[in-house]
């Protein structure tokens, strides 16, 4: 029963501490789809702040953790790639960004993470009132008259290419035929 009431305590500690898409105060995981079998070879996190600020990269074949020199803190990067804050304070609020570089050839992972404990101001969330019809379609009407134009003029081009290889190959043909010479 008293091992019960601690792993509940424990539950509420962890529910309390919750804040924003962040389960930790100090730990910020990295959201990423990582594939099986894959050998990942660095990752590094960025402070968005109206761009990006770098804050530490690590070498995940030889696990050296380099900080960058806009970083203000000893930050740290933990197995499952969380970003670790060793202190916090309300200067740490604010979107994080991780990136997961994975061998040559695979597709580069970023993820997201926010972090606004209490006492942090949020920032003002941004919503569309009027949704712009170029945003949700594809192409405008006006478009598909265009790809029928350039398709007509890439069908033209490549009949005269043919015809023109064509004619090449009947000018070369006449060339190499033997003809006998006949005195005259």
């Amino acid at each position: 029963m008293r091992n019960f009431l601690k792993l509940i305590s424990l539950n509420l500690v962890l529910i309390a501490s919750r804040h924003g898409d962040c389960y930790n105060m100090t730990k910020l995981p990295c959201h990423v789809h990582l594939e099986q079998g894959l050998k990942y070879r660095k990752i590094s996190w960025y402070k968005v702040e109206g761009g990006l600020t770098g804050l530490v990269l690590k070498n995940l074949n030889t696990n050296k953790t380099i900080l960058y020199k806009s970083a203000n803190h000893s930050y740290l990067i933990g197995e499952d790639l969380s970003l670790i804050l060793p202190t916090s304070d309300l200067n740490d609020c604010g979107k994080y960004l991780c990136t997961v570089w994975p061998p040559i050839g695979h597709k580069i992972q970023e993820g997201e993470c926010s972090y606004y404990p209490q006492g942090c101001p949020r920032p003002p969330e941004a919503h569309l009132t009027n949704v712009l019809p170029s945003r949700l379609s594809s192409s405008s009407p006006g478009d598909h008259v265009v790809y029928k134009v350039i398709t007509g003029m890439l069908g033209a081009m490549g009949l005269l290419l043919t015809v023109s290889l064509v004619r090449i190959w009947k000018c070369k043909s006449r060339q190499d035929e033997n003809y006998t010479k006949i005195p005259v």
